[in-house]
């Protein structure tokens, strides 16, 4: 199903070409147990690109069952879209915080209940930023 309101505002996504040969020493030296442990992010960060966009038809990959390969390639696709989605929602924030600093511009020449009233939804939209920066891998 192809997003249409996306298509009007310019956002275009298109899956990658599988391209990566899988570095199977970097997967060897992941420590899941750890990763999960600890919520080391920095570790999956290292690994996404190895995972995301190995080719799974490559030699490494001609013993591997059919389904198994199947579902690797479906957490493939996930995480590129994610990926796309994380950059979307990164340059949303950009535009936003641009926003926020002209209505603070205008919010000097406001009635004080109206400035009162926009400072607090700024406050708002600050901790919305913010928690959208924490969201990132």
């Amino acid at each position: 199903m192809v997003d249409k309101e996306n298509q009007q505002k310019g956002v275009q996504f298109q899956f990658r070409k599988r391209y990566r040969k899988i570095d199977w020493k970097l997967l060897a030296n992941v420590d899941i147990d750890r990763i999960v442990r600890e919520l080391d992010y920095h570790a999956l960060q290292a690994n996404i690109m190895n995972v995301a966009f190995c080719d799974t038809k490559s030699q490494d990959f001609m013993d591997v069952d059919e389904d198994i390969i199947k579902l690797y390639r479906l957490g493939q696709y996930t995480i590129e879209y994610l990926l796309h989605c994380q950059e979307y929602l990164s340059h949303g924030t950009v535009e936003l915080e641009a926003k926020l600093r002209e209505a603070l511009r205008v919010c000097c020449h406001l009635h004080p209940r109206s400035k009162q009233l926009l400072l607090l939804y700024i406050t708002c939209l600050c901790h919305v930023f913010h928690w959208i920066s924490e969201c990132r891998i």
